[in-house]
């Protein structure tokens, strides 16, 4: 009867000898995939993020996740720059100007890396660090903002130049005022093109400038048309 007895026991000691390892805990979603699961502390809508992870310490995993968002940050301004920089295509097709502004643009670098945050303490896993930066959109959009306040300023003006000398059907004050904004267009693009990265499309200041520049152009060819053929 005690041999009969022990046989479960028997049976429970084999199955807690033979039951297979428990399954390694999974990285939380903002630390494997911070883009479609941001910390809560950095929601997408109002934040970009990108994790950082490495093995050699806390400073490692720090460095590794800045520079993930800056080149994130990077990789978004050089996709915008063919389109953005196709705003100086008098016509449709690409000219000079507008081909060496596409190659300014894909140089551009972030110009505020310390607007750059760390979401919530390091996380340990396994043998690796983790760290989440983010940045904040909106902080962000009005730096950049102030950054062009004077070329904008600058914009407005020679805006009303053409505006000015198109009542006036005067052609070389027109041009002169159309160069002068090409210009102020050309200076702030590389500022106006992470604006539009960090907006998820045009900001307002863009669409506001865009929008006269356009119109500037359009009125160019109409003032064009008005002047009698030599």
């Amino acid at each position: 009867m005690r041999a009969l007895l022990s046989l479960p026991l028997l049976a429970l000691a084999c199955a807690k000898v033979t039951a297979p390892p428990a399954p390694a805990p999974l990285l939380p979603g903002y630390l494997s995939d911070p883009e479609h699961s941001p910390p809560p502390s950095c929601p997408g809508y109002s934040h970009l993020s990108a994790v950082g992870a490495s093995s050699e310490g806390y400073g490692a995993a720090l460095d590794q996740a800045k520079h993930n968002l800056l080149a994130k940050l990077g990789d978004g301004i050089r996709a915008e720059a063919e389109s953005f920089a196709h705003l100086f295509s008098m016509d449709g097709s690409p000219s000079p100007e507008h081909l060496d502004l596409q190659r300014v643009l894909e140089e551009v670098d972030f110009a505020h890396p310390d607007l750059v945050e760390i979401a919530g303490p390091p996380q340990r896993w396994g043998k690796k660090i983790y760290v989440v930066a983010c940045l904040a959109r909106g902080p962000t959009i009005a730096r950049l903002e102030g950054d062009v306040a004077r070329e904008a300023v600058r914009f407005d003006t020679w805006d009303q130049a053409a505006q000015d000398a198109q009542s006036r059907a005067d052609q070389p004050a027109f041009a002169a005022a159309l160069s002068n904004l090409a210009g102020v267009m050309a200076a702030t693009a590389p500022t106006l093109v992470q604006i539009r990265v960090l907006a998820g499309g045009p900001g307002r200041l863009e669409r506001r400038l865009t929008a006269r520049w356009l119109a500037s152009v359009e009125a160019a060819s109409k003032l064009r048309a008005q002047v009698p053929q030599q």
